[in-house]
């Protein structure tokens, strides 16, 4: 760790808050997305198809695990640690990324296929449809950008 003082125990540093900074960082990104998608779903709430729901449901999924690694990277960042290493981590993190908007696209998919079958009166099915499509895609870039933040983040640290 960067910056670490002498704890009362022998043999072991203490930790501050500045050898942390690269965690609190995350975190605050972390808070203020859940907070975010808190918003989201409260005022999409009871007006998405259960497709919608599980598509937004699997991108989010891969989105908390990709998240919760880069926060076990930025716990355990060392600054003295090499380049090459830190980039092979980040790979994992880069396939996470590249996934989530693949997923969201099988969700939009699914919503369009929702909306466009059945018969041609039936509106209430398309836009059940369109909006399963929507959330799908909406959820799917969001949790691509947030994640492609954070690797951002972790990169220049």
């Amino acid at each position: 760790m960067a910056t670490t003082a002498k704890d009362s125990v022998p043999g072991r540093a203490r930790v501050t808050f500045a050898s942390r900074r690269l965690f609190l960082e995350w975190a605050l990104m972390i808070a203020l997305s859940v907070v975010a998608f808190a918003a989201a779903a409260a005022s999409y709430h009871g007006h998405v198809h259960t497709v919608g729901k599980v598509s937004a449901a699997v991108v989010l999924s891969v989105f908390a695990l990709a998240s919760g690694y880069c926060g076990w990277l930025a716990w355990r960042a060392d600054p003295h640690s090499s380049g090459a290493a830190r980039g092979r981590q980040l790979e994992h993190v880069s396939l996470a990324i590249r996934v989530c908007p693949m997923l969201a696209m099988l969700g939009t998919a699914s919503g369009f296929l929702i909306a466009f079958s059945g018969s041609t009166t039936d509106v209430q099915q398309r836009v059940a449809g369109a909006s399963t499509g929507i959330v799908a895609t909406v959820v799917g870039v969001a949790c691509t950008i947030l994640l492609m933040l954070q690797r951002h983040v972790l990169d220049e640290h």
